[in-house]
């Protein structure tokens, strides 16, 4: 089978997944992007990355060569609506075709209807629309996005973002972390959708009320700041630190001598592969429901917290649950960790992916009930 990936450009976000498709023995993989990452995303941390099934497309040779692909490939996934010309003329041959999206309608609706790349997603729909075409969601509101559009009913399935999931000694990380006082994380830019002063709100109520705690928040950003003026003020300085940026391996290290991880952010977070990243490395994830990742990787209760955006009370509440049974902590992270392992991880939706296509061709009959290539149904806030 081939199956050819196209993009804008190939980073992080598609590394790992596209290294799996390529480790598959009976999958010929390319990945076509459009150009190299641009200069700004460098400045954001972006890194070029240099594979043997990468094309970019830097002269007509190397783009003739894709538009064939385009048409002839078994398989072909577009992230977003991104090479459109590309798109349309693999739809033309009504062979199997995804589109991998997050949600559309992150802020108000009207405002995103004017976004003209939404209405060339939507007229090419239409056209195509009884040709063999389905959508991966990188978010859980994305089908809802899409159904309120008329678009893929029964046609989305379940995807991410899908970060590297390592083989750790899960019981010795948890054992090694058995201290008197619990050790909380965030991790993320200081900026107002990412709502850093929670952490500030959360960390007062949890002092209140005589909670032995630590919190270390990790990154840099415009609010960054104000957010040391507001632990100043509410004298928060003996269980809260802001550690500012350090390198993602470093990260990772922490997310492994953390018990908690708090991921705050509000619906602007299309997917949060943050929160791949702690569930991957021993560390309990509690995060917003609004978040695109923790609708579809939190199993609330069982593997983690999710509580209501913005809501510092629900917050609190989820957090001192944690820390009144650390016993319970430690169970959700084993959890999450086999969760990652066993179904969430590159190696798993590669494989998943091609069965998927597969039954989809009609060549076998396979129906995932739930993580990567499960259905995707309309979930709302």
């Amino acid at each position: 089978m081939q199956i050819v990936f196209f993009s804008n450009y190939f980073n992080h976000h598609q590394l790992h997944l596209a290294d799996a498709f390529n480790a598959i023995d009976d999958v010929d993989f390319i990945f076509v992007a459009d150009h190299t990452v641009p200069g700004f995303r460098k400045e954001l941390g972006y890194s070029s990355f240099d594979r043997p099934y990468l094309i970019v497309l830097d002269n007509s040779e190397k783009k003739e060569e894709a538009f064939v692909l385009s048409k002839t490939a078994d398989v072909a996934i577009f992230i977003n609506s991104s090479m459109e010309s590309y798109l349309e003329a693999r739809l033309k041959t009504n062979k199997l075709t995804f589109l991998y999206s997050e949600r559309w309608f992150k802020k108000k609706y009207m405002l995103n209807l004017l976004s003209p790349r939404l209405w060339r997603q939507i007229f090419t729909y239409f056209k195509f629309r009884k040709n063999k075409q389905y959508m991966l969601c990188a978010s859980a509101y994305a089908a809802n996005d899409y159904y309120l559009l008329g678009m893929y009913k029964n046609k989305c399935y379940k995807w991410a973002y899908f970060t590297e999931v390592n083989d750790i000694d899960i019981n010795k990380i948890l054992q090694d972390k058995r201290q008197k006082r619990i050790k909380i994380m965030w991790c993320s830019r200081f900026i107002d959708w990412k709502h850093p002063e929670l952490i500030v709100k959360l960390a007062s109520k949890l002092k209140r009320d005589g909670y032995d705690f630590e919190i270390n928040m990790f990154g840099n950003g415009p609010l960054i700041e104000d957010i040391k003026d507001k632990i100043n003020e509410c004298s928060l300085t003996d269980c809260v630190c802001v550690k500012g940026s350090v390198q993602n391996n470093e990260i990772l290290s922490q997310m492994r001598q953390h018990n908690v991880f708090i991921f705050t952010s509000d619906q602007n977070e299309g997917w949060g592969a943050v929160a791949n990243e702690a569930m991957s490395n021993g560390c309990t994830l509690v995060g917003s429901d609004a978040i695109g990742s923790v609708p579809f990787l939190v199993k609330d209760g069982k593997n983690g917290f999710s509580f209501r955006s913005k809501d510092v009370n629900s917050l609190y509440g989820k957090i001192k649950i944690l820390l009144d049974d650390r016993k319970l902590c430690e169970e959700f992270a084993k959890k999450a960790y086999a969760d990652m392992k066993n179904c969430w991880s590159p190696q798993q939706a590669a494989i998943r992916f091609v069965n998927l296509s597969k039954s989809l061709q009609g060549e076998t009959c396979i129906h995932y009930t739930e993580g990567p290539c499960s259905l995707a149904t309309p979930h709302k806030l």
